[in-house]
């Protein structure tokens, strides 16, 4: 087999479309209108295709995103869209697609990566590891019906709110860790409403301080309800919205969503108001260590300077030993001669991510040689909300 890794061009854009199809088990016409969305979204560039003698036989794109982390958004590169026929499965494929995505994540500027698994062995063999959530909730619409009065109030959005909706969403996303900093053609994905979707606005004093965004389908009895996406300023506003859809309760039992942490809305509704539906993890990888240290943000009133030495087998300029430096909010990464603290890539995207504690890697491995007061600063200086992201890709 003699296969070429490179970015497809736009005629190729329908073998990628097909692929897609039998890859996630579409039917047409969805690969076509996945064509047509790279296309239209300019980025044929972005989607690697691995071709023997000629013919593609597997898929990898990478989207241009930031993510929050610390309160500052860094610049992410999403990766999906990893079909490999069947055929050639298992022969190393993905494995060469994600080095060279890794290559041109690093050339664009890309510090970090992350993506939804089917499957983690293969993204973890390449330094990607478990970072967040994303995580579908079901919520009796009945319970939402009973919370109490807001001051907001709700209508129906139109065209004018957009940029005050992707404001709010900003200012309700940065507090959050791994959610996701839009790219301009993702928010004309998410603003445009298909049939069966509806949009309304939180307002206090003629601002909008909060949205929501959902989709309503027939059922057997009744429709089902879905967010598609939600963010809100504070918990007036959060009130607010979860009472609009409360409203919903003669047609519809449960309110889905997708992704969205409901620590706030938890401590104000009954037992069994809140019920699992599918808990997943996105995986994180870093791309480039001291970029990516220097683009987060870390935790006020934590002063630090650690040895670290990292082990990265596929990105060489990542590994070897650094100078932690942590003061005011930000962090640096500089080459050093030696380090006390051992932690392989995967680890460090964790730790970075503020998914698991430095003393839980400490615990299982994969971060070795800390005292007690360096795991101390490194949790006071990541500690925060539990990762999520409620954005697919």
């Amino acid at each position: 087999m003699a296969l070429e890794i490179r970015s497809i061009t736009d005629t190729e854009l329908a073998d990628y479309g097909r692929l897609r199809e039998q890859g996630y088990g579409f039917s047409p016409p969805h690969g076509a209108r996945s064509a047509d969305l790279v296309r239209a979204s300019g980025l044929t560039d972005r989607v690697l295709g691995a071709f023997d003698r000629g013919a593609m036989v597997a898929t990898l794109a990478v989207s241009p995103f930031g993510q929050f982390f610390g309160g500052r958004p860094v610049p992410m590169g999403g990766v999906g869209s990893v079909v490999v026929l069947p055929e050639y499965r298992n022969q190393g494929i993905a494995s060469a697609l994600l080095r060279s995505a890794i290559d041109a994540m690093r050339s664009r500027g890309e510090v970090i990566s992350a993506l939804g698994p089917a499957t983690i062995g293969v993204y973890r063999q390449a330094g990607w590891e478990l970072a967040g959530d994303h995580c579908w909730r079901k919520i009796s619409t009945v319970a939402l019906s009973k919370l109490g009065p807001s001051v907001a109030k709700e209508r129906r959005a139109v065209g004018a709110d957009h940029d005050a909706m992707k404001r709010v969403y900003v200012r309700f996303a940065m507090s959050r860790p791994g959610m996701l900093a839009r790219p301009a053609y993702l928010w004309g994905q998410r603003l445009e409403l298909e049939a069966g979707m509806y949009a309304y606005v939180a307002t206090r004093n003629d601002a909008v301080v909060g949205y929501v965004i959902y989709t309503q389908r027939r059922a057997a009895a009744g429709y089902t309800l879905t967010l598609n996406d939600f963010a809100a300023l504070d918990w007036d506003a959060e009130l607010c919205l979860w009472a609009h859809l409360g409203a919903h309760r003669a047609q519809a039992s449960t309110v889905i969503t997708d992704g969205l942490q409901l620590d706030s809305l938890a401590m104000f509704l009954s037992e069994g108001s809140i019920a699992s539906v599918h808990d997943h993890q996105w995986m994180l990888r870093i791309v480039n260590a001291p970029l990516a240290v220097a683009a987060r943000g870390f935790n006020f009133g934590v002063n630090a300077s650690i040895g670290i030495r990292i082990t990265d087998p596929i990105v060489a300029a990542n590994g070897g030993c650094w100078d932690l430096t942590i003061a005011d909010g930000r962090g640096q990464l500089e080459t050093a001669t030696s380090a006390t603290i051992d932690i392989t890539i995967n680890g460090f995207a964790s730790l970075y991510s503020g998914l698991y504690s430095a003393r839980t890697l400490a615990a299982n491995g994969t971060l070795a040689g800390a005292t007690p007061e360096q795991l101390t600063m490194l949790d006071a200086a990541l500690s925060g909300p539990r990762p999520t992201m409620t954005d697919d890709f």
